[in-house]
This record gives C-alpha cells, sequence and structure tokens, in this order.
C-alpha cells in the first residue's frame, strides 16, 4: 500500500460515512425512486466540478447536456411543490458529496495505488459507523 496523502485517504473515507450516513437518513421520508433520481446528478456535477476544478473546458454540447439533465432532476423533485420535501436536500447534499469523492478520487489516482483508496476509504467509513 502506497500511502502519499494519508490525509486526503482519511477525507475520503469521512466522505463515504457520511454519503452512507446521508443516504439512509433521505431514505426515511422519501421513496428510493426519489432519491435514486437526484443521484443521477451526479454526473452533471461532476461535469461542472472539473471545468472549475480541473481547469477541464466544456463545449456548448456538454453545457446542453449538463442543463438538460438539470432541467430532468428539476422535474422529479419539483421545488416549490407540494411534493417537496426538506428530506430532498440530503439526497442533493449526498450528491454533491459524492461527486467531490469521485473528483478527490480522480486526483489521488495520479499517486495512489487503488488498493491502497479502497482499503483505507473503506475501514475509515467502517471505523465511523
Amino acid at each position: 500500500l502506497r500511502l502519499g496523502a494519508p490525509k486526503l485517504h482519511l477525507l475520503r473515507g469521512c466522505m463515504l460515512a457520511a454519503m452512507t450516513a446521508l443516504n439512509f437518513w433521505a431514505l426515511q421520508y422519501l421513496q428510493l425512486a426519489e432519491t435514486g433520481a437526484i443521484q443521477f446528478s451526479v454526473p452533471l456535477l461532476i461535469a461542472l466540478l472539473s471545468a472549475w476544478w480541473l481547469g477541464e473546458r466544456l463545449d456548448a454540447r456538454r453545457w446542453a447536456a449538463v442543463l438538460c439533465g438539470f432541467v430532468g432532476v428539476l422535474l422529479v423533485i419539483r421545488p416549490g411543490s407540494h411534493a417537496f420535501h426538506p428530506a430532498i436536500l440530503l439526497c442533493v447534499g449526498n450528491a454533491v458529496l459524492y461527486a467531490a469523492f469521485n473528483m478527490l478520487t480522480r486526483r489521488m489516482a495520479a499517486t495512489e495505488s487503488p488498493e491502497s483508496m479502497q482499503l483505507l476509504s473503506a475501514l475509515t467509513a467502517a471505523a465511523a459507523a
């Protein structure tokens, strides 16, 4: 196991534990279909974060895809309607955290081994749980 950035491994593990907790908390109030639909926003968030954090360029087609995906998520969660439940914010927080988790994984992949990233994030999350 290579540990070039132990603090980042710890951060990934804590993020994994937090994502799990947010998801189970939201499932107490929402249906699985709603939480699953909100998770479809994760690729959109990753595209936005990679443009901002990693400096990747998004062309007009990708921006259009991000916009269409966001509209689809809004159709499912219906903010401002009677169907909107505050627990949806837990799902949104989970989606943002998951996108950040993926971006961190991508950044760490250049210096860390896949085995160490898997093992240490799982052990940290298990200890936190």
